[in-house]
């Protein structure tokens, strides 16, 4: 179990002598135990940051589960609360997926990003209006880090663009305003900032209209913006990011349901990915059943899988098994005329050194189906053709394809089945 702030503080008054505790605990109202309370704080935090990865190693709950279990990534989620400042003048279309910040103080005093949100709807902040309007948002990532509670020493902000100012822009009716080439330029990671008219431009009655698209030409860069027709003629525009218009943005409650993917992290250390679609519980159920590797039992079980449905005889052997006679002394049989093996004293095959302590041999019975061979002293009928044997009629260097292809899969079982880098040998004899 976590612990908390109290049970830490807790143990740091009863692991010091109260001569030292009391005064800073309860002098000037505490405030010596601001020290000690913010390092309480911190191993809060790392107290519950364990609990909830530890306990999202078990594929199940179990019977004293503190926290969640393994599950598939999920992305937190809540609100904001979204107000415009006075004039707040014309309509300001937010989109799904417009960026959003959530910022915490580092040790400098500076504000800096703690993680990214996204809103979750569309939303019309409409003309004239300050009234606050509540969105629903989700975290960028997602992960358990997106699980912000809504307390002092976090702010919102939207997205913050870099503020510039394009004099002299040639509009059209068409909404779509060109720089001059030179100075401050448009260009692509305005798409969703907002634009503005200065008093000496042309469209200078116009509300802040939204960059949909941008053109990049040779010399110039061309933006389009929503709303209704501009006037044709030349402007002095800025732009700016929602924060600029202005708008305030704050948290209307936690960010909760962030989740880190340990489920998917646990299936691919097993080798079992989740399918398109599929949800945790089928996902989990698929994980809990653990394939069947690994172990004599698992080989021998592989083997049959293949082999008996087709009425092949095998046999499976460890290569240390009292089934196993001799073994590879030095190198490889090409140096060692001594290098074979006998199993069960019948069937003699060389082996390599790496079976001196580990590996297995899969014995199987040779088989001859799938041969397409013909009778070699068989001739065809002489009416009307050459008296030949039927070596020149049909292949008579054929072979059991169907039992090479049996084979085939086998080993492909086998090879999902056994260890890694334990080696194995199949061993295809007349008679087992």
């Amino acid at each position: 179990m976590a612990l908390s702030i109290d049970d830490l503080l807790d143990i740091w008054r009863k692991s010091f002598d109260s001569g030292y505790t009391v005064p800073l605990d309860e002098e000037l109202d505490g405030a010596g135990l601001d020290v000690i309370a913010a390092i309480a704080a911190i191993f809060a935090r790392v107290s519950a940051a364990s609990e909830t990865t530890t306990q999202a190693f078990y594929i199940r709950s179990h019977s004293i589960q503190t926290s969640d279990p393994a599950s598939g990534e999920v992305q937190s989620t809540g609100a904001v609360i979204i107000t415009r400042e006075a004039p707040a003048a014309g309509d300001i279309e937010l989109e799904t997926g417009d960026p959003l910040l959530i910022e915490i103080k580092d040790s400098a005093g500076e504000w800096i990003k703690k993680i990214g949100l996204e809103l979750d709807a569309d939303q019309t902040l409409s003309d004239g209006s300050t009234a606050p309007v509540t969105v629903n948002a989700v975290a960028e990532r997602a992960g358990y880090q997106g699980n912000v509670p809504d307390t002092d020493g976090h702010r919102v902000v939207f997205h913050r663009r870099t503020v510039i100012e394009v004099d002299g822009a040639t509009t059209t009716a068409t909404n779509e305003i060109t720089d001059t080439g030179s100075g401050d330029r448009f260009d692509e990671s305005m798409i969703g900032a907002f634009v503005r008219f200065d008093h000496a431009s042309t469209n200078f009655a116009a509300t802040p209209r939204r960059i949909i698209d941008v053109a990049v030409g040779a010399t110039t860069t061309t933006i389009t913006v929503d709303g209704a027709a501009l006037l044709a003629g030349s402007d002095n525009v800025e732009v700016v990011d929602v924060n600029e218009l202005p708008a305030s943005v704050e948290l209307d409650g936690d960010l909760t349901g962030g989740k880190h993917g340990w489920l998917d992290t646990i299936g691919r250390e097993r080798d079992i990915g989740r399918n398109p679609g599929e949800f945790d519980p089928s996902y989990r159920a698929r994980i809990e059943a653990l394939p069947d590797t690994v172990s004599p039992n698992a080989i021998y079980r592989a083997c049959s899988r293949i082999l008996t449905p087709l009425g092949i005889p095998f046999g499976v052997y460890e290569s240390r098994g009292r089934e196993v006679i001799g073994a590879a002394w030095d190198a490889s049989p090409w140096d060692d005329t001594a290098a074979y093996v006998g199993l069960n004293g019948r069937h003699h095959f060389w082996q390599g050194d790496s079976f001196e302590y580990r590996g297995f041999y899969v014995v199987i019975e040779r088989q001859y189906t799938g041969d397409p061979g013909g009778a070699w002293d068989y001739a065809p009928p002489t009416a009307g053709v050459h008296l030949s044997s039927a070596w020149g009629w049909v292949p008579w260097s054929g072979g059991p394809y169907g039992f090479y292809e049996n084979v085939r899969t086998l080993i492909s079982e086998i090879e999902k089945t056994r260890a890694a880098g334990v080696p194995w040998l199949i061993v295809i004899v007349d008679t087992i």
